[in-house]
């Protein structure tokens, strides 16, 4: 029995639906089924009743004690056997907003493990906002997480990633969008350029919650603009922002990085904002002592490179006139931009 096996089955058991652990193992939800179907053969008794949510069986509870067993154990014994040849690997733990990561862990991540074998790069799916996140850098369960910011924590550092746009999403049977399309020809990847907040006076809205940097910002800009909302509608979940745009239940935003990583359905549009321009700085967050990590420096110039390159609206590619290309320069308040070479 391999340990591939033992972490297929206990991710099934940390969510108990085969669906969403199929999603963070990356693999298809047939075969993981089928996995889950030879494993309770091989066991010679299920290991889950078949509920919704699914619940661990007496057999699948004493499974699921031994199958953490094994790999603490494994885990230790790698160790030792590093440690014996003199090859123990730095650890580097960062921590991503669960949508994040799935946008950089087929990308990013996996590309630069194989780059360097030499570090222990390990991830921790972060939920909740960001205000959550720095007790988990100070107590050094993690060294850095990922985060949208507009604010800043004297406790922390903040390193620039890049400033990404927030994209307006709206379903093409919408009006709005129906009309904006027959009189504008799309450009830059498929996103429509230069549209008008104020075309969306009284429509709904799926925004996120206020405890998020993105939902602040979002908050502002319509207060800012003028633009009064028919209902407004919170989620503190991008996919739900994209499921609801894609149902023509309002219209939402979506980070620039996520067109371009991400998958849009067919039904939606794209729309970059221009009066006002929406911009989101996106970071990686540190304490004073992390940030002197080698390599630390290391993933954080890879990231922010990677993340320049996948700007929709780069400097090669913007068009004349376009805001990403005159930015103004940080004011004393804006969030620093690191050097770490």
């Amino acid at each position: 029995m391999s340990l591939r096996n033992f972490d297929y089955f206990l991710k099934i058991a940390e969510y108990m639906n085969i669906t969403k652990a199929a999603e963070k193992l990356y693999i298809s939800q047939p075969s993981l089924s089928k996995y889950l179907k030879s494993l309770e053969h091989e066991v010679g008794a299920p290991l889950f009743y078949r509920s919704v949510p699914l619940r661990l069986t007496e057999v699948g509870e004493l499974y699921h004690q031994m199958a953490k067993n094994i790999l603490a154990e494994e885990n230790v014994f790698r160790q030792a056997v590093e440690n014996s040849c003199g090859q123990a690997r730095e650890r580097l733990t960062v921590g991503i907003p669960v949508w994040r990561n799935s946008l950089f862990a087929p990308t990013f991540t996996l590309a630069f493990k194989e780059r360097h074998p030499e570090l222990d790069l390990r991830v921790q799916e972060l939920f909740g906002f960001e205000t959550d996140y720095e007790a988990e850098l100070q107590t050094g369960k993690i060294d850095c997480c990922l985060c949208s910011s507009d604010t800043q924590s004297p406790k922390l550092i903040y390193h620039l990633l890049c400033q990404e746009n927030l994209l307006l999403m709206g379903n093409n049977a919408h009006p709005v969008v129906r009309d904006y399309i027959a009189s504008h020809t799309a450009a830059q990847n498929g996103v429509y350029l230069d549209f008008d907040l104020r075309e969306l006076e009284g429509e709904d809205f799926i925004s996120f919650e206020a405890g998020q940097a993105q939902g602040r910002t979002i908050i502002n800009e319509l207060k800012a603009a003028h633009v009064k909302a028919g209902a407004l509608t919170h989620t503190t979940s991008i996919n739900t922002a994209i499921t609801s745009a894609a149902a023509n239940r309002g219209f939402s935003f979506l980070p620039e990085l996520g067109y371009t990583l991400g998958s849009i359905p067919q039904k939606i549009s794209c729309f970059l904002i221009t009066r006002p321009h929406i911009l989101c700085k996106f970071c990686a967050v540190t304490t004073d002592k992390g940030q002197q990590m080698p390599s630390l420096q290391l993933y954080i110039r890879e990231l922010r490179e990677f993340c320049q390159r996948n700007l929709l609206l780069g400097p090669q590619a913007a068009p004349s006139g376009s805001p990403r290309l005159s930015f103004p320069a940080p004011s004393p308040c804006s969030l620093p931009e690191p050097v770490i070479e």
